[in-house]
């Protein structure tokens, strides 16, 4: 599938359902007003994963949970929990947010090293979902998306979300792309946040 035309697919899907987040600003934000581009970094640092304080706790169960029904089944599974960041995860991201403030003539993306500001987006808690049919419960992050100014490495101000959600639907039985949905979410409303409240 084209990423572009399925990622359009995705965010139609989700564009009616940002009532659950919640948002809180701390900080001034208004330095990002009149730049030219925003590098983008990411930090998954001790996350916290379902019921699991540890990530590495979640992953280990999973794991071996996988790997007693076929043999290898749950290292693989291991190695696309983490590939699905910078697959995934991150060019959605990128590109959501990218789109959204294009009018403002604000490029976006990683390794934008001599980008005036950073946006460094820090999941500290995923939640993966499940969806076996009958029974479904949609993914979210809590994440504080925090922007620096890279003069001196200040702290402009940080987003602080919790409960982005993803929707379940027919086809999300897969949890990287439920927390893709997640992703998506929280970088329109990050971009609508900066619409609305900095750039305007």
């Amino acid at each position: 599938m084209n990423f572009k035309m399925g990622l359009l697919g995705i965010i139609t899907l989700i564009s009616t359902h940002l009532s659950a987040q919640t948002l809180k600003v701390e900080g001034d934000l208004s330095k990002v007003k009149g730049v030219s581009s925003i590098d983008i970094q990411f930090d998954y640092s001790n996350m916290s994963v379902g019921k699991f304080d540890k990530e590495e706790d979640y992953l280990t169960k999973r794991v071996n949970e996988r790997n007693e029904k076929k043999p290898g089944d749950g290292d693989q599974w291991r190695e696309a929990w983490f590939a699905d960041r910078e697959n995934r995860f991150e060019p959605s991201f990128e590109e959501v947010l990218g789109n959204s403030l294009k009018k403002h003539d604000i490029k976006v993306a990683k390794n934008l090293n001599d980008a005036p500001v950073t946006i460094k987006v820090h999941t500290y808690f995923t939640e993966p979902g499940f969806n076996v049919g009958v029974w479904k419960k949609p993914a979210y992050i809590n994440a504080d998306v925090i922007f620096i100014d890279n003069s001196d490495g200040t702290v402009l101000g940080t987003m602080k979300f919790t409960k982005v959600n993803s929707r379940n639907t027919n086809a999300d039985y897969d949890a990287g792309f439920r927390i893709e949905l997640a992703y998506i979410t929280l970088s329109k409303l990050v971009g609508s946040h900066l619409r609305r409240k900095v750039l305007k």
